[in-house]
């Protein structure tokens, strides 16, 4: 395919779309993706934002112009927005919002195609590129992957490629929709709110630590430490817009807060990185010494805690099963609701007192009812 699209580089560019977008209505869709920058810094910087509207591709470049009119129609519009995996859209768009100080974090109507898959009964793990081909028949070029899309001048082929990227989206929404009743259609919106909500709110200090993998098998002071540790990484990262593995790497956060290191060559020990212990070693062993130095309080379980004990091991085979089970009878893809988050949070939420994502909103309608002791009994 001959990739058309028209650069949206000045301002009068800028307010003829931002004008289009603002007079769409709700029967309308926009197509959207992003390039941006997120290797060394915490805030993904935008270097491109793409769009397509009934048929034609508009490429928005933030490095040459001021696309703040677009980002703000884009948030406002009555049209639904099409997006394809796009966490990171949704994150881009929440920070813009914040910069800009707009009263809208996301747009009202968004649906992504990736989680649409689904609620169509087809695999949640497809890429853009698989779609495309396994429901379209089109092979899609992705040379362009790895491209510096904050380079000046853009290559023609980094634009065609970019135009790819929303091109086919609302042909592969009106190809899934085919398999979508209207009560699928109803749990997809639901998700998606949900989905908008979680990707567009920043993370807080006091819960960094929750979600870091392998913090359930750390005893009450080690897992103080690492609260502590995680609270100042991503106060830091914030502070200085520097990537969260550039100061510790994720991977090594739990074994710093069991080792509690003294020097550069514990830290090693630890899988810190050379790079980041001859710039922030100081720093982060400074933490390691004032977290023991905190008041004692209560420290929240993580995540992951319940899903690290063995006698929780059989139950969470039954969760899985079970809500395995559900989705096929509900037909829909078992891989929305099989998730390790949704799995953990079921046993964790009922540990204090709350109302269990697997049984709250649309998918309460799919699970039904679930009883802890017949998951937990060894007779099942």
């Amino acid at each position: 395919m001959s990739a058309d699209f028209l650069l949206v580089d000045n301002e009068p560019a800028v307010l003829e779309l931002s004008s289009k977008i603002a007079a769409l209505e709700a029967c309308d869709f926009i197509s959207l993706d992003t390039e941006f920058l997120r290797v060394v810094t915490y805030y993904p910087k935008l270097c491109l934002a793409q769009l397509c509207i009934d048929g034609t591709t508009y490429l928005a470049d933030p490095v040459k112009t001021d696309i703040r009119r677009v980002i703000e129609a884009l948030l406002f519009t009555k049209a639904t927005v099409l997006v394809f995996s796009g966490s990171e859209d949704i994150e881009i768009l929440a920070d813009l919002a914040r910069e800009y100080q707009l009263s809208r974090l996301s747009p009202e109507n968004c649906i992504d195609i990736q989680t649409m898959c689904g609620f169509a009964e087809k695999s949640t793990a497809f890429s853009l590129r698989s779609c495309v081909k396994e429901f379209l028949e089109i092979e899609l070029e992705k040379s362009e992957t790895r491209s510096d899309w904050s380079q000046r001048p853009l290559t023609r082929e980094q634009l065609e490629y970019s135009v790819l990227d929303v091109f086919y989206l609302k042909d592969l929404y009106d190809c899934l929709m085919q398999d979508i009743s209207p009560v699928k259609l109803s749990w997809l919106k639901s998700e998606m709110q949900e989905i908008l909500l979680r990707y567009s709110s920043r993370p807080s200090l006091d819960e960094a630590y929750l979600n870091i993998a392998g913090a359930g098998t750390l005893n009450e002071k080690e897992l103080k430490r690492l609260k502590f540790l995680c609270s100042r990484r991503l106060e830091f990262a914030v502070g200085h817009d520097e990537a969260l593995n550039r100061i510790i790497t994720t991977s090594a956060l739990c074994s710093i807060a069991r080792e509690k290191p003294q020097n550069s060559h514990d830290l090693a020990e630890c899988h810190m990185k050379w790079g980041a212990i001859r710039q922030y070693g100081t720093m982060v062993l400074d933490w390691v010494k004032q977290a023991d130095r905190q008041p004692d309080e209560a420290v929240r379980l993580p995540y992951d805690y319940f899903s690290s004990k063995g006698e929780y091991k059989d139950a969470y085979r039954r969760l899985k099963h079970l809500v395995e089970s559900c989705c096929v009878k509900a037909g829909i893809s078992p891989e929305l609701l099989k998730q390790k988050r949704l799995l953990n949070d079921y046993f964790y939420a009922l540990h204090y007192g709350a109302a269990p994502k697997l049984l709250s909103s649309w998918r309460q309608e799919v699970i039904g009812a679930i009883s802890f002791e017949r998951l937990m009994s060894s007779g099942s």
